[in-house]
């Protein structure tokens, strides 16, 4: 299975947007590394993990929230996710976890972009109610990355065989932050998703930079400040009431 470049644009549904009770996977690939985000049911540890859902549910069949809280999740995930691995030009890896999070499925967060994803995995900030805390009722948000990125080769990221049926998974494709791809694709037991890349040459490293963005608008805004203050008229002084 393949994602072909540009498939679908950026033509997202509003269905797609927001990931509850589904699968939904997010690629982010840069000059130097790749990130992979999944979001899940939390009733689908087995099926889809094949890892024990004990890690994560405590005996009476609840996510003990405050451990969680308190204790942090990148072992967990670690553990969780361990079984779903990639490999880039026959070189197989494993990801490392960036960090794990869950939230309840009746209110689920939007979940189409790295940034959107990101906020899922880091923030908990919900209060939850007994009756949330169970398998059912949690959507699971994941992060996970590689420095093993090889130029333009399709990267694979492989699923456990577990006996399964076979799941429908949503991708959204990204390089360099920009959206190349969305599809929805089956998902085979045991099975392979290959990511291609689109073929773009990437934008330049500095083009991409938080920094730079961020300096640029401290130059336009101090820029501005000078303008007034030597007098020199600006589009808003000639605004009149």
């Amino acid at each position: 299975m393949t994602i072909p470049a540009l498939a679908l644009g950026l033509a997202v549904s509003s269905a797609h947007a927001e990931a509850g009770d589904e699968l939904t996977l997010i690629v982010s690939r840069g000059d130097d590394s790749a990130t992979y985000y999944l979001s899940m049911p939390a009733d689908e540890i087995t099926p889809i993990l094949a890892t024990d859902p004990a890690l994560l549910f405590s005996e009476d069949g609840r996510v003990p929230i405050d451990q969680f809280r308190l204790a942090g999740s990148f072992d967990l995930a670690d553990d969780l996710f361990a079984n779903i691995t990639g490999s880039i030009n026959e070189t197989a890896f494993e990801f490392e976890a960036m960090s794990m999070m869950v939230h309840p499925t009746e209110t689920p967060l939007p979940f189409a972009a790295p940034w959107d994803a990101y906020t899922a995995i880091s923030v908990c900030s919900v209060d939850y109610g007994s009756d949330q805390l169970v398998p059912g009722a949690l959507q699971m948000y994941y992060g996970g990355f590689t420095d093993q990125v090889a130029g333009d080769a399709p990267m694979k990221i492989h699923f456990p065989q577990t006996g399964r049926d076979a799941r429908q998974i949503v991708i959204h494709s990204y390089e360099n932050g920009r959206l190349v791809g969305t599809d929805v694709e089956t998902i085979a037991d045991g099975g392979t998703l290959v990511i291609e890349t689109s073929g773009k040459v990437p934008l330049p490293a500095w083009l991409t930079s938080v920094g730079f963005w961020v300096g640029l608008i401290g130059i336009l805004l101090g820029t501005f400040a000078v303008l007034r203050l030597r007098g020199v008229p600006t589009k808003t002084d000639s605004v009149t009431t």
